[in-house]
């Protein structure tokens, strides 16, 4: 009987005090949320408690409540900049922090709004920043990277929890492993070997130092930082060893913006890989997954869908209970799990049904079939634009393209969206995730030339005004869309109010997040809110210039313009007709 290793995360703290005032040095972490995020937390603990979800409200209001905490050291530069080390699970979502330090007279110093800096989930690090000459401290703990030997006498730091309170705690042990490689979810042995050591851990540890203690001098220097505990096994603890932690600190924050497209290149490889794995879980692809989705928009659209009879509500439960506040996160890490898999499997089911009816016309032809261990993906090409870039990925057996979108941040590649852009000649599947968004239009114009048809005496007066005007359209594709348009224009004896349906084309042309879109559009109106009946059509041709906030082009600002000619048609006798050219201008507001 397989014995099943459980790796969980050690988001609390640790008791004893020793020589070299070592926990002078050791502090604990907690997560400082903004006014944005407390009014949204506060929203959905609401909604939480009236749908009865009593399990995830608890959860929620506990780690928001900042009562979750783990722990952290710090570290001063040559310069002097004092920096506190943590794994990244302690501040999973947060831009701030804040740290506290316990004397021995058992009073706390807290310093409050320390910037998250560098974040990477894959290698569970972060790091915060006293900002400007805000530096308490002279010194701090040293990194130790000499090569280690088993049975080397080993401390554990932290401040775990004590009937939910951080509680200091020196705990000793030993090097049972220098240089292992855990086949484990959240880890890449890509990367580097962890130290496993079985110095006590407990929940609150994370992110404290595993520290080494010279004989002669008594001084303690770290080897790594404290991080996973193994269930069903006794004293068996990991850290991340303090060349990897050093590594980390050069690329993210002494040089952040050095070779990111080198970065990029190895961080989708590592992604391509996951894919490629046979018995891949959705636990690795949380690791890439940007922080940046947990947006109040993306948090209510998965919150209102918890539903009791869902399997995956099940299936994420235990996820979120130990990482409630970014959810969202393992949500989207599980829907591009779900996605990869269900269309894979979908295609050997193509492929099986392909070779059947093969087999059935002719028997002595055999198809090749696809080894197991052969790899899927392959990546194709990447594309940096700054601090995004498109890595793109090709199903060799398929002839799928999936493309992959990133974002640079904290440091860190992290994953915006995974999704196929293609199927290669399978016409029977639609595979292709498409983004439904809206734009609003709200502007004003001007008649440049208007004409006049009298019915019946009407007095009928040419010079037109089009002061108001406003249009909401629905894009099917970045090509293509239609809406509805909505028209106010007086004359000196008339009013037309009229209400128009629109299809529009329009050619893209985008750099970075802008975009330069010309286009033609056509509509069609009938009046309404008046007592004069009429109808009417127009052609329109113009620009609209486009910022986008965000590098899936969803949300952004801009302004556009257009000529337009328009005719109307009275459907009394006693009212009159126009034919007009118009010229407008309007702000836009792409939504997502």
């Amino acid at each position: 009987m397989k014995k099943v290793l459980i790796l969980t995360a050690v988001i609390f703290q640790s008791l004893f005090v020793h020589a070299q005032n070592i926990k002078d040095y050791i502090c604990v972490v907690r997560e400082q949320y903004s006014q944005e995020q407390t009014e949204m937390y506060d929203e959905y603990i609401k909604y939480l408690k009236k749908k009865e979800y009593k399990w995830i409200e608890s959860n929620l209001k506990y780690a928001f409540k900042q009562k979750s905490f783990g722990s952290g050291f710090i570290y001063v530069d040559e310069d002097g900049t004092n920096y506190i080390f943590t794994n990244c699970h302690v501040l999973p979502v947060c831009s701030l922090a804040t740290v506290e330090f316990e004397g021995e007279d058992k009073k706390t110093t807290r310093y409050e709004n320390l910037r998250v800096i560098a974040r990477d989930m894959e290698l569970d690090l972060a790091v915060l920043k006293f900002e400007g000459e805000n530096a308490p401290f002279k010194k701090g703990l040293e990194f130790n990277t000499a090569p280690l030997q088993e049975n080397t006498e080993v401390y554990s730091a932290g401040f775990p929890a004590f009937g939910n309170e951080p509680l200091w705690q020196l705990g000793k042990g030993t090097v049972t492993n220098s240089r292992v490689s855990p086949k484990i979810p959240m880890y890449d042995p890509s990367n580097s070997t962890l130290i496993q050591h079985s110095a006590i851990i407990d929940p609150g540890n994370s992110g404290g130092p595993l520290l080494l203690q010279d004989s002669k001098t008594g001084a303690y220097t770290v080897l790594g930082i404290n991080t996973w505990q193994a269930y069903r096994r006794q004293n068996t603890n990991f850290a991340i060893p303090s060349r990897l932690i050093m590594d980390f600190f050069r690329k993210a924050v002494k040089n952040p913006d050095e070779d990111l497209e080198g970065r990029i290149k190895a961080k989708a490889e590592r992604f391509k890989n996951v894919l490629n794995e046979r018995n891949a879980s959705f636990q690795t692809i949380r690791q890439f997954i940007s922080p940046s989705l947990l947006t109040r928009e993306n948090i209510h659209r998965y919150i209102t869908k918890l539903d009791d009879n869902d399997e995956e509500f099940y299936v994420l439960r235990n996820y979120m209970n130990s990482y409630t506040t970014d959810f969202v996160l393992w949500y989207e890490a599980r829907k591009i799990y779900n996605d990869f898999n269900t269309i894979e499997d979908d295609d050997k089911k193509d492929e099986e049904k392909k070779s059947s009816a093969s087999d059935e016309t002719d028997e002595e032809e055999e198809k090749p079939e696809i080894p197991e261990d052969v790899s899927f993906y392959e990546l194709t090409d990447v594309q940096v634009n700054g601090k995004t870039c498109t890595a793109l990925m090709t199903d060799k057996h398929y002839g799928s393209t999936v493309e992959t979108r990133w974002v640079y941040d904290l440091g860190t590649w992290t994953l915006k969206s995974a999704e196929y852009k293609e199927k290669g000649n399978k016409e029977d599947k639609k595979t292709e995730h498409i983004t439904f968004r809206s734009v609003f239009r709200i502007g004003t114009g001007r008649i440049l030339n208007s004409e006049a048809v009298t019915y019946d005496g009407a007095d009928c007066d040419p010079e037109l005004y089009m002061p108001f005007e406003f249009a909401w359209d629905f894009m099917f594709s970045d090509w293509f869309y239609h809406g509805i348009q909505y028209t106010y224009q007086v004359t000196e004896n008339d009013t037309l109010k009229l209400l128009g349906v629109t299809l529009t084309l329009q050619v893209p042309l985008s750099i970075k997040n802008n975009s330069i879109n010309p286009f033609i559009r056509g509509a069609g109106y009938y009046s309404v809110f008046s007592d004069d009946a009429a109808y009417g059509w127009s052609v329109d041709g113009g620009i609209n210039l486009i910022h986008y906030t965000n590098s899936q082009k969803q949300d952004g600002f801009g302004i556009g313009g257009s000529l337009r000619y328009m005719k109307t048609t009275s459907l009394n006798k006693n009212c009159c007709d126009y034919k007009f050219q118009s010229a407008s201008v309007y702000l836009i507001f792409p939504q997502d």
